[in-house]
């Protein structure tokens, strides 16, 4: 009774929460709403300069899985805020830190350098 009792909580360890893929949902709806209202508010308080931290050297040291998520989510909300952005107007995002450092995922990095990128020309485009 022990064995099956063991091997039943084993086997509910190893089953994936399906609530899970709702809280990364929730969290990067929360975050991209939190971008967007900061944002706004910069506009309106005139703020014509804002430094967002996503990652620093220190984070390197985290556990793997951690590193990861936090890569993933930076990707996708470089992909989320770039519309935004460019419909804003005005608003130009430079990427502090080595874009170039090899442990940075592909795929993240190209994303930061397309927002870099993409709004830099926009703002270049409605300043002139």
């Amino acid at each position: 009774q022990q064995k099956q009792q063991r091997q039943r909580q084993q086997q509910q360890k190893q089953q994936p929460d399906p609530d899970e893929n709702n809280k990364d949902n929730n969290n990067n709806n929360n975050i991209d709403n939190g971008l967007v209202e900061q944002t706004k508010e910069n506009r309106v308080s005139r703020i014509e300069y804002c430094t967002l931290f996503a990652f620093s050297t220190e984070n390197w040291s985290r556990p793997t899985s951690e590193i990861s998520t936090i890569m993933k989510l930076m990707e996708q909300m470089a992909v989320r805020y770039r519309d935004t952005a460019i419909r804003e107007g005005n608003i130009q995002i430079k990427v502090l830190g080595d874009l170039d450092d090899e442990r940075i995922p592909e795929g993240t990095r190209r994303e930061l350098q397309k927002l870099e990128n993409d709004t830099m020309l926009s703002c270049q485009k409605r300043i002139n």
